[in-house]
């Protein structure tokens, strides 16, 4: 008999939820605000989520980062928790849709969504927020170490690709980028809903993305090879580990050692 594992996914019960929570609290995530021609940046983590939502409510031309970094300087140097997949529609630069209202094109955008979800060709954002255009900004379960942001930047091609018809942003796989915040005046006020309350796995949201299911053979990802940092630490990390298979009489083994690093 095979036991059911039930697995605790993170629930998003407002737009704050998707930028934060107790399991994806490493790193800080940056505010970025232009007031009176002058760009302010500012940093928050989980322990400061009161301060932010308070920060930022009815503030004009106010942006957050979609993932953490360290120190909050949004850099992808400094990328330490992938958080989220954002994609922008773009649809009011198209012809067919200048004649209609933010909410008409809501309404279409909703249906198109439905229906993908239903058969299974693009998950159900968790959240979306509409202002001048759309976002949909679909979040990952506990967050990802920076290594994956290839994989990540992948998933967010995939989605896009789905939704040319509406115009989507190709410069949506920035891991870096700012998305404008929920409540915040940009041009006009920025509304957000809840489309779905479950955080996605990774593995949920790979599966979708046919270039990482089904990997063609002749196209491989590029491995630029560890910085420094990364090098240093992992090399302590396996002392650690042999001293600690010495102490134990035993040993880590070659596969292990090749697992570790990859």
């Amino acid at each position: 008999m095979t036991e059911s594992v039930i697995i605790n996914k993170e629930k998003i019960n407002s737009w704050v939820d998707c930028f934060m929570s107790k399991s994806r609290n490493y790193g800080m995530v940056n505010i970025t605000s232009f007031s009176a021609g002058k760009l302010l940046a500012y940093k928050y983590g989980l322990d400061h989520k009161d301060q932010l939502i308070k920060h930022v409510n009815n503030r004009k031309d106010t942006y957050i980062s979609l993932n953490a970094f360290k120190d909050g300087v949004r850099r992808t140097d400094h990328l330490v928790q992938i958080r989220n997949i954002v994609v922008d529609l773009d649809f009011y630069k198209l012809a067919e849709y200048q004649n209609k209202t933010l909410l008409e094109v809501k309404s279409l955008v909703l249906d198109m969504l439905k229906q993908y979800s239903m058969d299974q060709i693009m998950p159900m954002p968790n959240l979306m927020t509409y202002g001048h255009g759309i976002q949909l900004i679909w979040t990952i379960d506990k967050g990802l170490p920076a290594v994956l942001g290839w994989a990540v930047q992948l998933i967010t091609k995939d989605f896009i690709s789905k939704l040319k018809m509406f115009n989507a942003d190709p410069q949506c796989i920035d891991l870096a980028r700012l998305v404008r915040v929920p409540q915040s005046i940009n041009s006009r006020v920025v509304e957000s809903v809840v489309l779905n309350n479950q955080a996605y796995s990774y593995a949920d949201l790979r599966s979708y993305c046919e270039d990482l299911v089904n990997p063609k053979k002749n196209k491989k990802i590029k491995f630029n090879g560890y910085n420094r940092v990364q090098l240093k630490t992992t090399t302590y990390r396996i002392k650690d580990l042999e001293t600690l298979a010495k102490n134990r009489s035993t040993n880590v083994g070659k596969r292990n050692l090749l697992l570790f690093w990859h």
